[in-house]
């Protein structure tokens, strides 16, 4: 209880505006902020956009991607990424290495700049992450990864029919 309120999952299905008992909007507003902050950070700090630093952190520990994968793997939208990449390529952040095999595909990698951007930022960005964790307790942070795994799992599902 906060301040003599119920704040159990039940009283807020049974007080609420129906919309706030439901899972996809509380998760989306939820996003939006957490996306605020992260932005107003990375804007801050580097002058990075939140999906170029995406990019970054996906390209980064691995050194080189192809646009197709950081797309699977971010589920980002792959004209959305090529836009970005493309800008992050002119602004000199990644570098994009035609792949011989397949002229459609390019190796992405970070350049020295993107590299030291990259460096400088995650520090700061895992800072952010225990920041963040540290608000839950221990078994609300040791089911959070799991049960985001299971909602994306169900999420990906196709057979659902209203």
């Amino acid at each position: 209880m906060t301040n003599g309120q119920d704040t159990t999952a039940a009283s807020v299905a049974e007080n609420a505006n129906p919309i706030e008992t439901f899972l996809t909007y509380r998760l989306t507003r939820t996003s939006w902020r957490l996306n605020a902050q992260a932005s107003r950070i990375l804007r801050d700090q580097a002058g990075l956009s939140l999906t170029q630093w995406r990019v970054m952190a996906l390209i980064g520990p691995q050194g080189t991607r192809t646009l197709s994968d950081i797309a699977r793997q971010a589920l980002f939208d792959k004209g959305q990424l090529s836009r970005c990449v493309k800008g992050m390529t002119e602004a000199g952040l990644i570098r994009a290495v035609p792949d011989p095999g397949d002229q459609r595909q390019s190796f992405l990698s970070l350049s020295q700049e993107g590299r030291r951007i990259f460096d400088r930022m995650l520090p700061v960005m895992q800072r952010r992450q225990t920041h963040l964790l540290d608000s839950l307790s221990a078994d609300q942070r040791a089911a959070i990864f799991p049960a985001l795994d299971r909602l994306l799992d169900a999420a990906l599902r196709t057979d659902f029919a209203p």
